[in-house]
């Protein structure tokens, strides 16, 4: 008899922590801005030589880093994560390979979860979706409450790439801290990022 009550109540505290996993679940999702004030442009040419070859992107990572947001990955493990939300953001070029894409770096309300940008990756495929260069980390978005002297930056990356996958070059491609100061609208945040064929 104990064991069938002790297997009742077994059932329905399973059902009632599912039930709340899935509410807190969807609690935790991300809420569209309305108004997003915080911008990064970015900005560059893309070689002509490289027209059709290449399909570029960049992509925005969001994540709610509060505690109470954390998704158990493996229960028994006690394994936790951040939950993340990525944008894909892909230029248009002009007839001449010029580009400008602005990315909003509040795209989402803070809400329960307080999310925030958390990095900027790039990605660059070839011919047929090889990957010349696989979500390379371009910028890691530092605590809101981090002070600098700075309101604004503006920062160059060449790259310059030959004919296979592998020969890109990626030493200008260094990863850098970009603060966002609740203060002002930080419009003047700019990325100037070119990509050349190499050699002829």
């Amino acid at each position: 008899m104990w064991h069938k009550i002790f297997f009742r109540v077994s059932v329905v505290m399973l059902i009632l922590t599912l039930s709340l996993t899935g509410c807190a679940s969807v609690a935790n999702e991300p809420q569209l801005n309305p108004h997003p004030k915080h911008f990064l442009t970015i900005e560059g040419v893309v070689s002509p030589k490289l027209e059709g070859k290449t399909n570029m992107s960049f992509v925005q990572v969001y994540a709610g880093p509060n505690s109470k947001c954390l998704k158990t990955v493996n229960a028994l493990a006690g394994i936790q994560e951040v939950p993340t939300q990525t944008v894909d953001y892909k230029p248009k070029f002009d007839n001449q390979g010029k580009y400008i894409v602005k990315i909003p770096l509040d795209k989402y309300l803070s809400g329960r979860c307080d999310w925030a940008p958390a990095r900027l990756l790039f990605n660059l495929q070839g011919p047929n979706l090889q990957p010349y260069v696989d979500y390379v980390g371009l910028i890691t978005f530092a605590k809101k409450n981090v002070r600098v002297k700075d309101d604004c930056f503006t920062r160059t990356v060449d790259i310059k790439c030959g004919n296979f996958p592998w020969t890109c070059d990626l030493s200008s491609m260094k990863e850098m801290k970009l603060i966002i100061n609740n203060k002002g609208n930080n419009s003047c945040n700019k990325l100037i990022f070119n990509l050349d064929k190499r050699g002829t």
